[in-house]
């Protein structure tokens, strides 16, 4: 358990930094003014994404990862244009986008994503940095509890939908061999569906696997 919490502390300084310079380079360019929320908007994103990819090293976490962010972003921006809700701190003549956050969505289905492909342990840092994003939105005055709520249940859906538990079996992710020895697919969800990988590939690439 140590040595997951370091090594989550080792990628999540990693990617932070990068997201940091980024924004940073950013903002020195534009007149807007970037704060500890924006950074961890994309910091916690990457983290999740080169969490994956470290763990994992295959090409199934990220993908679901991206999937689940992706869609949830997508309706987070389509819930903004139809509920056209203003923000607390609304000006007039503003756009109305408060409902709901992407800054929180982006962070809770980073969180949600680790939590259910790896576990609680390895969400720990995710999880209490998407909260303290959230509380930041809020004293800022930029979203009110609805908000963060409902990106909050955004991503819990989109997490539910794309994401499975990550079990590293004989051939690699959710793929093990079976007693009756040809090979079982444990994947959860819908995107046991989404593969497009054939049972005969599989079985090959599990045997190629084995013999190296």
């Amino acid at each position: 358990m140590q040595k997951l919490y370091i090594k989550s502390i080792n990628i999540l300084a990693i990617t932070l930094f990068i997201a940091c310079f980024t924004l940073l380079k950013v903002n020195a360019l534009s007149a807007e003014t970037f704060h500890a929320d924006d950074y961890l908007r994309y910091g916690l994103p990457l983290y999740a994404l080169a969490y994956s990819v470290g763990e994992e090293k295959s090409w199934r976490g990220p993908l679901q990862f991206v999937l689940s962010l992706g869609s949830s972003q997508l309706a987070v921006e389509g819930l903004k244009s139809v509920v056209a809700k203003k923000r607390p701190d609304h000006k007039p003549g503003g756009k109305k986008r408060s409902f709901p956050s992407g800054h929180a969505a982006a962070g809770f289905t980073s969180g949600m994503f680790i939590h259910k492909r790896h576990g609680l342990g390895a969400a720990v840092v995710p999880y209490a940095l998407s909260v303290y994003m959230a509380g930041a939105r809020l004293d800022r005055n930029k979203h009110d509890a609805a908000d963060v709520l409902g990106s909050l249940a955004v991503s819990g859906i989109f997490t539910l939908i794309f994401v499975d538990k990550y079990e590293e079996g004989a051939g690699g992710d959710n793929f093990h061999a079976s007693s009756g020895g040809g090979f079982v697919d444990d994947s959860k969800g819908i995107f046991k569906y989404l593969g497009g990988v054939s049972y005969e590939d599989r079985t090959f690439f599990v045997s190629f696997r084995r013999d190296f």
